[in-house]
């Protein structure tokens, strides 16, 4: 699961330098109409589920935090909601 994520994240990367290459070149302002590709990206990279992995649950538990409100049987509220809302809505 991780090598799967690893290489979407790669793919995802080399895409975003290919656009911001292309945006160096027109000598254009890089703002946040720009950067909302990779906002997007991030916001569904932290919702969605690799197999028996998620990504946001992996950032929240780094954080200390946990990622359901009922942590004991993963039940009830899905916090991973918050974080990828904070990726998807500056978009």
């Amino acid at each position: 699961m991780f090598s799967i994520m690893l290489t979407y994240s790669i793919q995802a990367i080399v895409i975003l330098l290919i656009i911001f290459e292309l945006l160096r070149k027109n000598r254009k302002k890089i703002g946040w109409g720009s950067l909302s590709l990779l906002l997007s990206l991030l916001g569904m990279a932290v919702s969605f589920e690799f197999g028996n992995y998620v990504l946001g649950d992996q950032l929240l538990s780094f954080l200390g935090l946990p990622a359901w409100s009922n942590s004991v049987d993963n039940t009830r509220f899905h916090y991973t909601i918050f974080l990828s809302s904070i990726f998807l809505f500056p978009v």
